[in-house]
């Protein structure tokens, strides 16, 4: 059985019926469209946690072999781990001015992960978008 129903009948077909009822505000205000997004917005913090993790433990693996001045030091060795390096030093200097900038929107407070960014390169940035997830989640 098919139902489709013309709404130039006077009557509603069965997807604006609930394209209506996803839009319309509850009680508290709040739309249902907005519930249904819900896991969506955990899933990116779910993301950030297992980049956070997965790139902790091979940074662990790293220092264990080579120390901490030993990563950077293997990058004087040849022109390709220059480039590496400098690559990686104007991505975190591009993430520190982001930072910076986006904190005035966000409310995030920059300064630790400014920090943690000159120390630890992208766990900074990381950190960073963790805390504003939270804190935008906080103010929804």
């Amino acid at each position: 059985m098919r139902a489709n129903v013309n709404s130039d009948r006077g009557l509603l077909s069965p997807t604006s019926g609930v394209i209506a009822a996803l839009t319309a505000q509850g009680e508290h205000g709040a739309h249902w469209i907005d519930i249904l997004q819900e896991p969506f917005m955990s899933f990116r913090l779910v993301a950030l946690f297992a980049v956070i993790l997965a790139f902790g433990a091979l940074s662990v693996l790293a220092l264990m072999e080579a120390g901490y001045l030993g990563i950077f030091l293997q990058h004087f060795e040849n022109y390709a781990g220059m480039q590496v390096l400098t690559d990686l030093v104007i991505v975190c200097v591009l993430g520190i001015i982001w930072m910076f900038n986006d904190s005035k929107a966000s409310g995030v407070t920059p300064w630790p992960f400014i920090v943690l960014t000159l120390a630890a390169g992208a766990f900074g940035i990381l950190f960073y978008l963790v805390a504003r997830e939270l804190k935008s989640r906080a103010a929804a």
